[in-house]
């Protein structure tokens, strides 16, 4: 199966900033998330107590990608950034939906057990970043 893996408008502007290293890093973790689905997608974030339906890939010393899945054959990537110990990418897209936790994660759990059963946010959550989709990773 093949997904299909678009960036939210905010993700998109982040995306189009990368430079060398990094980008090519992006665009190698793109390519595993549009073959594999949440097999290549990292770990499961946060969400007060629990898992969120967001997973965190790292890319480089410091960056991160954030994905969410909109449906069996649709990634969406919802935020990226560095973190480390002046920037916490986590609390910038905690700002904007509640679907995740400010500290992220500390235990990393897969992202998924079964690439078929990919992790799930609400349906607010999901509709309000599937309205800022714009255009193809490149």
């Amino acid at each position: 199966m093949t997904f299909v893996v678009k960036p939210t408008r905010a993700a998109a502007a982040l995306i189009g900033e990368l430079r060398g290293a990094d980008k090519k890093r992006l665009k190698v973790i793109v390519a595993a998330v549009e073959r594999l689905g949440c097999a290549a997608a990292g770990y499961r974030l946060k969400r007060g107590d629990d898992d969120s339906g967001l997973c965190c890939r790292h890319f480089g010393r410091d960056g991160r990608v954030i994905f969410m899945f909109s449906d069996a054959a649709h990634v969406t990537i919802c935020w990226l950034g560095r973190h480390n110990d002046d920037i916490n990418v986590y609390a910038e897209l905690a700002g904007v939906s509640d679907e995740i936790s400010e500290e992220g994660r500390t235990k990393r759990e897969p992202c998924c057990a079964d690439p078929a059963s990919p992790p799930t946010v609400s349906p607010e959550t999901n509709d309000f970043l599937l309205r800022l989709h714009t255009r193809d990773v490149g």
